[in-house]
């Protein structure tokens, strides 16, 4: 449990037979649902995959996907172009849902749950230049992707999954 007391009135939250606890004093029930994330399997002409490497921590330095989180409210294909323009500087033009893994994201010594949706976007305008949240960009054959090395582990069975396909 994430949490130890209500959001409404303070009083302590205890587990109940359902998988949300319950504040004993006021009675609220409290959801901790799994905040919704995204990632983008950018392709280019030739065929190839964009993998990035994160500026920032959490995992500093390791392989992932362009992405992020959705902001309160915002639909999820809102949020990859948002992201793709402030990390990359591109506007993404044809994409699909590809995949979503749930994953566990430690943020300021606390883990999280994430609901992370997958896009394959094959095409995109804008000349790609790392900014924001990623330190450098590099493209690899679908079959020459790094089998270690990555960010989280969820992001690696989603590429294996789509490398199989």
């Amino acid at each position: 449990m994430l949490y130890q007391f209500c959001p409404c009135c303070g009083g302590r939250l205890t587990k109940t037979d359902s998988a949300a606890p319950q504040c004993q004093t006021c009675h609220y029930i409290f959801y901790q649902n799994s905040a919704p994330a995204f990632g983008a399997l950018i392709m280019n002409e030739q065929g190839q995959v964009l993998l990035a490497k994160r500026q920032h921590e959490p995992e500093q330095g390791k392989w992932d996907l362009p992405g992020g989180f959705l902001d309160y409210g915002e639909e999820a294909e809102a949020a990859l172009k948002r992201e793709l323009e402030e990390e990359l500087n591109i506007t993404a033009v044809k994409y699909e849902l590809l995949d979503s893994e749930i994953g566990d994201y430690v943020f300021q010594g606390r883990e999280f749950k994430t609901l992370n949706l997958f896009y394959l976007v094959t095409e995109y305008q804008g000349t790609i230049v790392a900014k924001d949240d990623v330190a450098s960009v590099y493209w690899f054959d679908k079959q020459n992707i790094p089998t270690s090395g990555w960010a989280f582990n969820w992001i690696s069975k989603v590429i294996t999954r789509w490398q199989n396909s």
